[in-house]
């Protein structure tokens, strides 16, 4: 509410919160260009997409709940933004640990000369994929109809693939006014069995929808980036599940051939091989029983 911008709109999502969020939310009710929704709790990715559908203005940034950003924030990247109108500003940003008096400044590096070499990038996970470090042209949005909707879990991840997909003006700003919170205990790195399903699962139909709208298993250079990150994925789930083989069966048939793109430079290579071509998981119940006996 203090910020030095004033042309803007603030939409807060109650998404079904039990902790007296909706208070705190309907307390801003009488601020100019304020918008309170109540909604059933129906989770991240679908509450950013109401969010989206409700916004009127030029662009479109998100703030995460744990986040703050400098009074100057809105102000510096819309400057930013009037210079060549891109289709998305990618900005530095300040992260700080939550239990911790570091901060860290994270500067914008992400200066790649196509589309391709972006994808190839974000396959091997090399470049930040949050939406807070992002500001987004509304049309560009909804010409090219990228939404939340399709996803259930990283959607962060899954919408910027859409969004590296089809953009061609992409500018880069290394003003940090940003302040991201890094929480180590936070839901998506707490590590339970059932966290630990539901993120394989979903990533991995994620980037069965995510193929489908883009062929990336088609595209001859794209190919072994796309794969590899596949097989990063079934090898958390054969890593953690595999003592739940009929779970993990659903998983493994996903993308058969990404099998053939392992590369076997150690036993943990060959076993993973083994897991996903014969679903044989002889080393994984090996190195956990040596494991168990060692102490």
């Amino acid at each position: 509410m203090a910020q030095t911008f004033s042309d803007y709109e603030m939409i807060l999502i109650d998404d079904g919160s039990t902790d007296g969020s909706a208070d705190i939310c309907d307390s801003y009710t009488t601020f100019w260009g304020v918008k309170i929704i109540h909604q059933q709790n129906c989770g991240v990715a679908k509450t950013r997409q109401v969010g989206i559908d409700l916004a009127q203005g030029e662009y479109i940034l998100f703030i995460d709940a744990d986040d703050w950003v400098d009074i100057n924030h809105l102000e510096v990247r819309y400057r930013k933004l009037q210079e060549s109108h891109p289709e998305v500003l990618w900005s530095a940003f300040m992260r700080h640990g939550i239990q911790t008096e570091q901060s860290e400044y994270e500067p914008n590096t992400f200066l790649f000369t196509s589309i391709s070499e972006t994808l190839k990038a974000k396959f091997q996970s090399q470049i930040f994929t949050g939406l807070f470090d992002k500001t987004y042209n509304r049309a560009f949005l909804k010409s090219h109809q990228i939404s939340f909707e399709k996803y259930n879990y990283n959607e962060d991840r899954f919408f910027n693939t859409q969004v590296l997909f089809y953009a061609r003006h992409i500018e880069y700003d290394n003003n940090a006014t940003y302040h991201y919170r890094y929480n180590p205990s936070s839901m998506l790195r707490e590590h339970t069995k059932v966290k630990m399903k539901n993120f394989c699962f979903d990533s991995l139909m994620n980037i069965t929808v995510e193929n489908s709208m883009f062929h990336f298993s088609d595209n001859q250079e794209l190919q072994p980036y796309f794969y590899n990150r596949v097989n990063e994925l079934k090898r958390v789930a054969v890593r953690e599940l595999y003592r739940e083989p009929s779970f993990l069966e659903t998983l493994l048939e996903l993308f058969p051939e990404s099998s053939s793109y392992i590369k076997i430079k150690s036993l943990k290579d060959f076993g993973f091989y083994m897991a996903c071509k014969y679903r044989c998981y002889l080393f994984y119940s090996f190195r956990n029983a040596i494991v168990i006996c060692s102490h």
